[in-house]
Protein backbone atom coordinates (compact mmCIF):
# COMPACT_ATOMS: atom_id res chain seq x y z
CA UNK A 1 0.00 0.00 0.00
CA UNK A 2 1.34 3.34 -0.71
CA UNK A 3 0.26 6.42 1.21
CA UNK A 4 1.02 10.13 0.63
CA UNK A 5 2.79 11.59 3.67
CA UNK A 6 3.10 15.31 4.64
CA UNK A 7 5.97 16.07 6.82
CA UNK A 8 4.79 18.61 9.65
CA UNK A 9 6.02 22.29 7.78
CA UNK A 10 7.17 23.58 11.80
CA UNK A 11 9.56 20.67 12.12
CA UNK A 12 12.50 21.90 13.67
CA UNK A 13 14.52 19.14 11.70
CA UNK A 14 12.42 19.76 8.63
CA UNK A 15 13.28 23.24 8.78
CA UNK A 16 17.02 22.51 9.42
CA UNK A 17 16.71 19.94 6.39
CA UNK A 18 15.36 22.08 3.95
CA UNK A 19 18.32 24.95 4.58
CA UNK A 20 20.48 22.64 3.57
CA UNK A 21 19.20 20.88 0.69
CA UNK A 22 18.74 24.66 -0.28
CA UNK A 23 22.42 25.79 0.32
CA UNK A 24 22.97 22.56 -1.79
CA UNK A 25 21.24 23.33 -4.49
CA UNK A 26 18.43 20.55 -3.86
CA UNK A 27 15.18 19.94 -4.46
CA UNK A 28 13.41 18.94 -0.82
CA UNK A 29 9.44 18.23 -1.16
CA UNK A 30 7.54 17.42 2.43
CA UNK A 31 4.90 16.27 0.00
CA UNK A 32 6.47 12.12 -0.27
CA UNK A 33 4.80 8.73 -1.21
CA UNK A 34 5.29 6.62 1.69
CA UNK A 35 5.53 2.09 1.07
CA UNK A 36 7.45 -0.55 1.37
CA UNK A 37 10.83 -0.37 -0.56
CA UNK A 38 11.57 -4.68 -0.63
CA UNK A 39 10.78 -4.31 -4.42
CA UNK A 40 13.24 -1.21 -4.83
CA UNK A 41 15.66 -3.10 -2.90
CA UNK A 42 15.21 -6.01 -5.64
CA UNK A 43 16.01 -3.47 -8.34
CA UNK A 44 18.76 -2.38 -6.43
CA UNK A 45 20.57 -5.27 -6.16
CA UNK A 46 20.24 -6.09 -9.72
CA UNK A 47 21.78 -2.58 -10.37
CA UNK A 48 24.61 -3.40 -8.25
CA UNK A 49 25.03 -7.02 -10.19
CA UNK A 50 25.50 -4.74 -13.33
CA UNK A 51 27.74 -2.57 -11.61
CA UNK A 52 25.33 0.25 -11.85
CA UNK A 53 23.73 0.19 -7.99
CA UNK A 54 25.30 3.44 -6.84
CA UNK A 55 23.94 5.37 -9.69
CA UNK A 56 20.51 3.58 -9.69
CA UNK A 57 20.11 4.62 -6.29
CA UNK A 58 21.55 8.01 -5.95
CA UNK A 59 18.76 8.63 -9.11
CA UNK A 60 15.78 7.13 -7.12
CA UNK A 61 16.46 9.31 -3.57
CA UNK A 62 17.11 12.21 -5.72
CA UNK A 63 13.52 11.97 -7.20
CA UNK A 64 11.94 10.70 -3.86
CA UNK A 65 13.06 13.43 -1.65
CA UNK A 66 12.56 15.88 -4.59
CA UNK A 67 8.82 14.71 -4.46
CA UNK A 68 9.03 13.66 -8.36
CA UNK A 69 9.35 9.98 -8.47
CA UNK A 70 7.07 7.46 -7.36
CA UNK A 71 10.22 4.62 -6.20
CA UNK A 72 7.09 2.21 -5.49
CA UNK A 73 5.94 2.26 -9.51
CA UNK A 74 7.30 -0.58 -11.59
CA UNK A 75 7.50 1.93 -14.53
CA UNK A 76 9.17 4.76 -12.94
CA UNK A 77 11.91 2.24 -11.56
CA UNK A 78 12.23 0.75 -14.50
CA UNK A 79 12.65 4.21 -16.20
CA UNK A 80 15.15 5.61 -13.36
CA UNK A 81 17.16 2.06 -14.67
CA UNK A 82 17.19 3.14 -18.16
CA UNK A 83 18.64 6.42 -17.18
CA UNK A 84 21.49 4.64 -15.67
CA UNK A 85 21.87 2.07 -19.04
CA UNK A 86 20.38 -0.74 -17.36
CA UNK A 87 17.65 -2.89 -19.18
CA UNK A 88 14.07 -1.54 -18.15
CA UNK A 89 12.58 -4.60 -19.41
CA UNK A 90 14.67 -6.83 -17.24
CA UNK A 91 13.68 -4.70 -14.01
CA UNK A 92 10.04 -5.50 -15.07
CA UNK A 93 10.64 -8.79 -15.05
CA UNK A 94 12.40 -9.13 -11.46
CA UNK A 95 9.72 -7.27 -10.28
CA UNK A 96 6.98 -9.88 -11.56
CA UNK A 97 9.01 -12.18 -9.91
CA UNK A 98 10.97 -13.15 -6.17
CA UNK A 99 13.79 -12.36 -7.57
CA UNK A 100 16.49 -10.84 -5.20
CA UNK A 101 14.00 -11.16 -2.87
CA UNK A 102 16.72 -13.99 -0.89
CA UNK A 103 19.48 -11.64 -1.32
CA UNK A 104 17.52 -8.36 0.33
CA UNK A 105 16.61 -10.59 3.05
CA UNK A 106 19.68 -11.75 3.67
CA UNK A 107 21.01 -8.12 3.56
CA UNK A 108 18.54 -6.79 5.76
CA UNK A 109 19.38 -10.20 8.37
CA UNK A 110 22.58 -8.72 8.73
CA UNK A 111 22.04 -5.39 8.94
CA UNK A 112 19.85 -6.07 12.43
CA UNK A 113 22.84 -8.18 13.19
CA UNK A 114 25.06 -5.35 12.98
CA UNK A 115 22.08 -2.90 15.20
CA UNK A 116 20.31 -1.38 12.30
CA UNK A 117 17.01 -0.27 13.74
CA UNK A 118 15.87 2.30 10.82
CA UNK A 119 17.61 4.42 7.81
CA UNK A 120 19.90 5.79 7.54
CA UNK A 121 21.94 3.07 8.69
CA UNK A 122 25.63 3.47 7.28
CA UNK A 123 28.11 0.10 7.36
CA UNK A 124 31.14 0.19 6.28
CA UNK A 125 33.59 -2.88 5.46
CA UNK A 126 30.31 -5.27 6.85
CA UNK A 127 31.77 -5.12 10.35
CA UNK A 128 31.35 -0.84 11.61
CA UNK A 129 28.08 0.35 11.81
CA UNK A 130 26.03 3.88 12.41
CA UNK A 131 22.41 4.41 12.81
CA UNK A 132 21.08 7.99 12.00
CA UNK A 133 22.37 10.83 10.33
CA UNK A 134 26.06 11.49 11.57
CA UNK A 135 28.25 14.41 11.25
CA UNK A 136 31.04 14.19 9.72
CA UNK A 137 33.48 13.42 12.41
CA UNK A 138 31.90 10.37 13.19
CA UNK A 139 31.99 8.64 9.93
CA UNK A 140 35.40 9.99 9.50
CA UNK A 141 36.12 7.92 12.96
CA UNK A 142 34.18 4.87 11.05
CA UNK A 143 36.48 5.03 7.91
CA UNK A 144 39.79 5.01 10.66
CA UNK A 145 38.31 2.43 12.23
CA UNK A 146 37.86 0.09 8.90
CA UNK A 147 41.31 1.13 7.47
CA UNK A 148 43.16 2.94 10.38
CA UNK A 149 44.17 6.37 10.77
CA UNK A 150 46.13 8.25 7.58
CA UNK A 151 49.84 8.52 8.13
CA UNK A 152 51.11 11.75 8.81
CA UNK A 153 52.60 13.62 5.81
CA UNK A 154 55.59 16.10 6.32
CA UNK A 155 56.13 18.76 4.34
CA UNK A 156 59.66 20.09 4.12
Amino acid sequence: MVERVTRPEGSQVVIEMQAIARREGLEFSLDRLSANTFDLHRVVQYAGDQGRGSELFSDVQDGFFAGTLNPYSSDALAGVAESVGLDGRRVREILASNEYADRVRADRTEGLELGATGVPFVVLDRRVAAPGAQKVPVYGRLLEQVAGPMPIERVS
